[in-house]
């Protein structure tokens, strides 16, 4: 049977694995220099921008350590059959994880539109930055527990999925929806009117020399 065997046999997957193994180790040093550079400069230390990216950045790290274990779980399938339960926290951690990285961004995006037009100090926490970080890490541990509780997550072949089996499984599938869409949406935003402010800026720069 294939789950009880040692090495899987079915070689797609095997591929998959070993792909998934090998990306995910490769990703380590990469983010360590990043978060390191972010760390080392002052500047950047204290922007909270820049806070918030390297946070990014822990949640991105720490999901690739879960991909890296994913990619063990193929190769190996005797683990989804002898500790199942193991491997269903991973896949939990994992998405819960991917889901912290939309309020980071939620937040990260407000910061920049309250930098570049309310006159927000970039080094500075406003109260809403921090109540909206807490209420986001409440939600996401609530997310997290819940999951490992209930096993609500699980590897089928080389994807993580929510197991409908389990109950409020199909709750949370649909929260991610909620969650997931306004924050790109935000995001999308605040980018393009950074750019417009950034471009207006410039313009008005450019007038007088151009006399």
């Amino acid at each position: 049977m294939l789950q009880d065997s040692v090495i899987n046999p079915d070689r797609e997957l095997l591929l998959i694995g070993i792909i998934y193994a090998i990306l995910s180790a490769i990703v380590f040093p990469v983010y360590v220099l990043i978060i390191h550079a972010l760390h080392s400069r002052h500047d950047l230390r204290e922007n909270i921008s820049y806070k918030l990216i390297n946070l990014l950045n822990y949640c991105d790290v720490s999901q690739a350590f879960c991909h890296f274990l994913t990619g063990i779980f193929l190769i190996f399938p005797v683990f989804t059959s002898k500790v199942d339960f193991f491997v269903r926290i991973v896949g939990c951690t994992a998405n819960t994880l991917w889901l912290a990285t939309f309020v980071i961004m939620a937040i990260l995006s407000s910061t920049r539109i309250g930098i570049a037009f309310f006159k927000t100090k970039p080094t500075k926490w406003s109260p809403w930055m921090i109540i909206s970080l807490v209420i986001g890490s409440v939600y996401i541990f609530l997310v997290w527990a819940i999951g490992c509780i209930t096993q609500n997550f699980m590897l089928t072949g080389p994807n993580w999925s929510y197991d409908m089996t389990v109950k409020f499984a199909e709750l949370f599938a649909d929260l991610e929806l909620v969650l997931c869409f306004p924050t790109l949406m935000l995001s999308f935003c605040s980018y393009i009117l950074i750019i417009y402010s950034i471009y207006k800026v410039t313009a008005i720069q450019m007038k007088p020399s151009s006399k």
